[in-house]
């Protein structure tokens, strides 16, 4: 049996991964951190010192370059698992 994991990681939801965490016994207070970095992030741009409006800047899960990614990823795979 062959398993593909290219880009695996990018179709795992934010709810999927948070809910494995809790499976597993991850401490609440580890799992909200992780959430705080999943969370939706904003942006601005400066231009000849002037700001744009602050825009949204959207993913569906972690970045996949993320150094947490892997070990989400890992994760994820356990509660599978198990």
């Amino acid at each position: 049996m062959y398993i593909d994991f290219k880009q695996a990681f990018d179709s795992v939801s934010r709810g999927r991964i948070l809910n494995d965490l809790t499976i597993l016994g991850i401490p609440k207070k580890l799992v909200q951190l992780i959430c705080v970095t999943m969370a939706g992030s904003r942006a601005t741009v400066r231009v000849d010192n002037q700001y744009t409006p602050t825009f949204p800047i959207g993913y569906k899960s972690v970045l996949s370059d993320s150094a947490l990614s892997a070990i989400l990823f890992d994760l994820v795979l356990e509660a599978i698992f198990q």
